[in-house]
């Protein structure tokens, strides 16, 4: 299954999806999947997406399509396949007061509680932009917003530095988000150990990061948590390692300078990163043992 927003004009787009049954040789007719692509262009954008054991797949996105002028952000709305991608059900909002430039996190546990993370944005008052991880025990009908941390993050801007949700090998969902302002930056994570109803207190990821953003946390559904980030302090570069959800980073790479935006998949101990190479303008591979120091790069 792929998602990914397309670009109509002025970075307004739509949100598309198709999906392979031949394992990635052929793909079906893309599908869009929010309702009003007839409309003029808005912005539609961040999207996630996670499929639950029954094979649902959910789709969530960051959408503009109500906002006026006086409101401080998004909202976020879904839609949702229940015929293993041949068809969409009808779009539908879920969340609104979020961070429009953020990205979203989807994931789905055993039971089928859905997690999504993202970004706030209050409608009033001092614009803190804290964490929150919204729940849903009703296969996406309906999200309760969890807050994770009250970080007291005050930013008039966009941050750009979204968190990043998956769970651990017991199915609890950690986070991973980064948090600015002057009051110790850096990257932090959370953990639920009650199906998401309450986050632990933030722990910091990796003490040496100051400015780690674009993090993403992968793994899950029975394999080891692994994080991959920019550090954009002095000069951008990626670094990963893996994270156990509980103490932190326990193995760490090297610095990979000249890699941004990294984005990991995990199968047991093998883990294989694409991230873009900012010199060459192109994506660059690296193939990860945990349990290692080493790493290879690859470009393809």
């Amino acid at each position: 299954y792929v998602c990914w927003a397309n670009e109509r004009e002025g970075r307004k787009g739509n949100i598309r999806f198709a999906r392979s049954t031949d394992g990635g040789k052929t793909f079906s007719k893309a599908l869009t999947l929010n309702s009003d692509a007839a409309a003029p262009p808005v912005g539609h954008a961040f999207q996630s997406m996670t499929v639950d054991r029954q094979g649902r797949i959910y789709v969530a996105w960051i959408d503009e399509r109500r906002k006026t002028k006086a409101d401080r952000g998004g909202e976020i709305w879904m839609s949702v396949s229940t015929n293993r991608g041949q068809s969409f059900g009808h779009d539908y909002r879920i969340l609104s007061d979020v961070c429009e430039c953020c990205r979203t996190t989807l994931a789905v546990d055993a039971r089928g509680t859905l997690f999504l993370s993202y970004r706030t944005v209050p409608n009033s008052g001092p614009m803190m932009r804290d964490i929150i991880v919204a729940r849903s025990v009703n296969a996406g009908k309906t999200f309760t917003p969890v807050p994770v941390s009250a970080d007291g993050w005050e930013v008039n801007g966009c941050p750009v530095a979204g968190p990043s949700l998956n769970l651990d090998a017991m199915g609890n969902p950690v986070v991973v988000w980064f948090m600015g302002g002057e009051a110790k930056p850096g990257l932090y994570f959370s953990r639920s150990t009650d199906g998401g109803k309450t986050y632990a207190s933030r722990q910091t990821l990796d003490a040496t990061q100051h400015i780690g953003k674009h993090v993403h946390l992968a793994g899950g559904l029975g394999n080891p948590l692994f994080a991959a980030w920019d550090d954009a302090d002095a000069k951008t570069f990626s670094v990963w390692g893996a994270f156990d959800g509980q103490t932190g980073v326990r193995e760490k790479s090297a610095n990979h300078t000249g890699i941004a935006y990294p984005v990991a998949a995990v199968n047991g101990n093998t883990v294989l990163i694409a991230g873009l190479n900012l010199a060459a303008r192109e994506i660059q591979t690296f193939l990860v043992k945990m349990g290692t120091a080493s790493s290879n790069g690859t470009d393809e």
